[in-house]
């Protein structure tokens, strides 16, 4: 059983004739999903609450660019498998490609948790430092942080991962 939604208050939105296109809000915007695993229905194996949020919030600088926000938290009741818990979203590999509202240094599933917030803040100065003709590179800011904590990590034996409770930081410059 799932339940969620999305609040965003005074968006705006444009009509097309293949449907809406969010032009974005001056507010936060909230997304909320909590869903609950009863054991026995529908063959389902486990008895488990999880609530998720995130919540999105840009500011525009006249002259100084764009600083962003998002912060992602998620909290598991109950005992789930490995493969249902929350994983660091990492993507690094030999060859990374920037993607927002992830870690570039860390692998994927290196990291489980049952619990866990992640901060990510992002300032792009978009072409306000640098601009020649058709090129308009635009430099950003990147910091990424991360908690969270596996109540029962001995569960999932002979599977190596690391948690949170350190936290796992990150930082860099991106050129888009």
């Amino acid at each position: 059983f799932t339940l969620g939604f999305r609040f965003a208050f005074r968006e705006k939105i444009l009509q097309t004739t293949k449907g809406q296109i969010s032009l974005g809000s001056k507010y936060p915007i909230v997304w909320f999903n909590y869903s609950q695993g009863i054991e026995g229905m529908l063959n389902g194996e486990f008895a488990y609450n999880r609530f998720d949020l995130k919540i999105d919030y840009s500011h525009y600088f006249k002259y100084l660019g764009e600083s962003s926000i998002a912060v992602k938290a998620g909290l598991i009741v109950g005992q789930l498998p490995i493969s249902n818990l929350y994983s660091g979203v990492g993507t690094y590999s030999i060859f990374t490609i920037y993607a927002p509202g992830s870690f570039g240094t860390m692998r994927p599933n290196e990291f489980y948790s049952d619990k866990y917030i992640s901060l990510f803040l992002t300032h792009n100065f978009k072409n306000l430092l640098f601009s020649f003709g058709n090129y308009n590179p635009e430099l950003m800011l990147v910091t990424n942080i991360a908690f969270g904590s596996l109540n029962n990590p001995e569960n999932h034996h002979q599977i190596d991962f690391n948690t949170l409770e350190k936290g796992y930081y990150e930082s860099g410059i991106v050129i888009r």
